[in-house]
């Protein structure tokens, strides 16, 4: 009778990535990616920094997220104002 025994690898604990999610203002969504653009800039003009422009599916169409981020935690109150300054008062606090 033969016996098997296991590898080192086998034996060795599997090695986790932790993940931690990063928070993101989100200023809208939208299908053209020109318009999304012309959101990033508005945003920058008005002193936003880090404006992003994110693609992805949502319920299996295209769309361009603009968001802001990544946040050290909740948007700050200078970020908020220059929001509101531009009109922007339905935006989402999101994490990913």
């Amino acid at each position: 009778a033969s016996t098997q025994t296991a590898s080192a690898d086998a034996r060795q604990p599997a090695m986790v990535q932790t993940y931690t999610p990063q928070t993101f203002v989100q200023t809208g969504a939208f299908t053209q990616e020109a318009n999304a653009q012309i959101e990033k800039a508005r945003l920058q003009a008005a002193g936003i920094d880090d404006v992003l422009v994110v693609p992805g599916y949502i319920r299996g169409q295209m769309f361009y997220r603009v968001q802001v981020g990544p946040l050290n935690g909740s948007p700050d109150a200078g970020l908020l104002q220059k929001l509101q300054n531009l009109g922007l008062t339905q935006y989402s606090v999101i994490q990913q």
